[in-house]
């Protein structure tokens, strides 16, 4: 069966501490879906270390989010957008909120021309 996930998720849910490929799908946030994640094991163990955690995210849920900071005047790429989706995933799993703030950078670069029109 073929994944179309992020190998670091995949590894992540399956409690593996090694990546191994999957086949991407088509997707958005294209720098997330990368068949061979740079330094993948590194991030599954720094996430592991800090108590983190690892989150999939859907196509359609990437894009209402990034909509929504485009409607707030935040020009962001599609990789950003879906820290925004995974923000409220991060708190529902948590047993106590922290108390100190959460930091989500809205950071990537953009490269496409021109961004979809945006309705609503």
């Amino acid at each position: 069966m073929k994944r179309t996930w992020s190998p670091i998720c995949q590894a992540y849910v399956e409690d593996r501490d090694s990546i191994e490929p999957c086949e991407p799908a088509p997707a958005i946030a294209r720098s997330i879906a990368s068949m061979y994640p740079a330094r993948g094991a590194q991030v599954l163990a720094a996430v592991r270390a800090t108590g983190g955690a690892i989150f999939s995210v859907g196509e359609a849920e990437i894009l209402a989010a990034r909509n929504q900071l485009v409607r707030q005047g935040f020009y962001v790429e599609e990789t950003a957008a879906a820290l925004l989706v995974a923000l409220p995933k991060l708190r529902d799993s948590l047993s106590s909120l922290p108390t100190e703030p959460i930091i989500v950078s809205l950071r990537g670069m953009v490269s496409r021309p021109a961004l979809p029109t945006v309705q609503g």
